[in-house]
């Protein structure tokens, strides 16, 4: 019975040297550093939408036009949903962000969804605001190199958002401070983060993810958040994620690690779905979520915000 007893604590310690080598430094464990543990955040992963395959229709437009009637299906009845709920936090101005807009396609949708939400008439004070974030340069035509990207969305703010909307134009780079320090002191309602954030600077390896991230969810109520296929090649910016998912090519659970270790409390992730982006490979939507926001108590006060830290300027109308 002792030789037994001997043979069975021999085989145990032997599996615990195997697993702590197994996670050593390059655990994900180890991924995740702070000075002080934080109070444990709500955690929310929730797998509520499908895999999408959409063909480019009339209404969708815009570099990529075909994906982007895709990615639309998927955020918008979602994002519906959750603005119904934002609306009602207290009466106050509803505002969305889209960063990297590119030729405007989402600033201007997400402009129709904020002045469409249901049951919000008794809680929305002013005219809602799109704000859309765009250095501008070369790519306003599948990437043609001519055309400015910036000259189509101004455009395209002049003539499609709706009339009740105001649309501010931000010609400023992001860096990973945007996330972190500028847009927490602004305020908005809802952010659109698409399949950008592999392009801004300082936003490197997991710790950088997680910063942004982590800003992001202090800034707004809801942030949707587009994180490229880990196995996508040939893509501006590949060196950057490759960094992200060194550890975990799961991107949920790479969310729910920043999540619990560096986001404040009342902080959710939820992935909302997946649309095609080249062949075999998708890109992953994600909600992140700020149950706790609480929404300006003044009137204009974001627009105000943004154009002193962003330069944001008015679109004046041509229709």
């Amino acid at each position: 019975m002792q030789l037994r007893r001997l043979l069975v604590s021999i085989v145990l310690v032997v599996i615990a040297l195997m697993l702590g080598l197994a996670l050593g430094p390059g655990s994900a464990e180890s991924m995740y550093t702070v000075e002080s543990e934080p109070a444990t955040p709500v955690v929310e992963s929730t797998r509520v939408g499908t895999p999408t395959q959409v063909k480019r229709n009339a209404t969708s437009w815009g570099y990529a036009a075909d994906r982007n009637a895709a990615r639309l299906e998927v955020i918008e009845p979602w994002l519906r949903s959750a603005l119904s709920q934002v609306c009602r936090t207290r009466p106050h101005q509803l505002t969305g962000i889209d960063f990297g807009a590119d030729q405007g396609y989402f600033s201007v949708e997400l402009a129709k969804l904020l002045r469409s939400v249901d049951h919000c008439d008794a809680h929305v004070v002013g005219a809602a605001q799109v704000f859309a974030v765009e250095k501008g340069g070369p790519g306003g035509t599948l990437w043609s190199k001519t055309t400015n990207a910036t000259s189509i969305l101004v455009s395209k703010l002049q003539s499609l958002l709706p009339a009740d909307v105001e649309g501010y134009l931000c010609p400023t780079e992001v860096d990973r401070a945007t996330f972190t320090t500028v847009a927490p002191q602004c305020q908005p309602s809802v952010q659109f983060v698409l399949s950008m954030l592999h392009w801004v600077r300082l936003v490197d390896g997991v710790p950088g993810l997680c910063q942004a991230v982590c800003g992001m969810i202090r800034a707004a109520a809801v942030t949707v958040l587009e994180l490229p296929h880990p196995r996508a090649r040939r893509t501006y910016g590949e060196s950057r994620y490759r960094g992200w998912y060194r550890y975990e090519s799961n991107l949920t659970k790479l969310l729910e690690g920043c999540v619990v270790k560096f986001c404040p409390r009342c902080s959710t992730v939820t992935w909302i779905g997946q649309t095609p982006w080249g062949k075999g490979l998708f890109r992953e939507l994600f909600a992140l979520s700020n149950p706790c926001w609480l929404a300006p108590t003044e009137q204009g006060s974001t627009a105000a915000c943004l154009r002193g830290l962003l330069g944001c300027r008015k679109i004046a109308r041509t229709v």
